[in-house]
């Protein structure tokens, strides 16, 4: 059971995070069975003032939108995910701590059985033995606009 998974450690994303950002992540089942995957994804932007009281932390957690977030992978098969991460109301600073993270579970789907795209994916997950999960993390990177060159 084998998931590549393109960018392989980090997605990163340019202001103004105002507005709504496209991130694109490819999966491919490098493996010879199929594959049922899930993502999730957690997003926070930690902002700490120069004086460092406790009073002074703000949390801001922008929703991320995810299609094709489960979905079954058979072998040498590529799919593409595109996540959305939702606008921000305010510019975070940019000395804002980004602590982004996507998730990507995958199980290889037991021979004989026959879960398909549409059925309820709860089941297969809540069915899976915990040890058969394996899990890929990809970090987000935040790049400023006075550091970078966009692509």
């Amino acid at each position: 059971m084998s998931l590549s998974c393109s960018p392989q450690n980090v997605l990163t994303f340019y202001p103004p995070l105002t507005q709504d950002q496209t991130l694109t992540l490819t999966l491919t089942n490098t493996g010879g069975v199929p594959l049922l995957f899930k993502i999730s994804a957690l997003c926070n932007f930690t902002q700490v003032s120069t004086a460092r009281r406790p009073n002074d932390i703000a949390l801001t957690a922008p929703q991320c939108a995810i299609a094709a977030s489960t979905d079954r992978l058979e072998p040498g098969a590529t799919v593409t995910v595109c996540m959305i991460l939702q606008a921000l109301p305010h510019e975070p600073p940019a000395r804002a701590a980004c602590e982004c993270t996507v998730v990507i579970a995958h199980a290889a789907v037991a021979p004989g059985h026959a879960w398909l795209a549409g059925e309820r994916a709860a089941d297969f997950w809540d069915a899976v033995p915990r040890a058969a999960v394996r899990e890929t993390t990809v970090h987000y990177r935040r790049v400023d606009e006075a550091t970078s060159a966009r692509c």
